[in-house]
């Protein structure tokens, strides 16, 4: 309910509540169904099952981390290339500005 919400506010979007939606019907399908958290337990040589269920939901959140830590690394890199582009494009226009200066006042 907190992730449809905080898609209804635009807090989250859409994209990301799919990951995090998944992540819930997981650990949802998980706690309900024994039998899997048994099987995953015998999978991973786990002797205490709901200890699994642990695991499970930290490789879950441990992905969904490196997920974000991904989309915010190639944000940062598009956000200085924005900063040093306008940063030409103002030193291009004071250079225009200038010399237009001085071509008005040469008159």
């Amino acid at each position: 309910a907190l992730v449809l919400d905080l898609v209804r506010k635009r807090k989250l979007r859409e994209e990301y509540s799919l990951l995090w939606l998944l992540a819930i019907v997981v650990m949802a399908v998980l706690a309900l169904n024994r039998h899997i958290v048994d099987w995953i337990s015998h999978v991973l040589g786990v002797s205490y099952a709901p200890s699994a269920l642990f695991i499970v939901a930290f490789a879950v959140g441990f992905l969904i981390v490196l997920h974000f830590s991904i989309v915010i690394s190639r944000l940062v890199e598009r956000n200085k290339r924005l900063t040093q582009e306008v940063g030409l494009l103002k030193l291009r226009m004071e250079e225009i500005e200038s010399a237009c200066g001085q071509k008005g006042g040469a008159r």
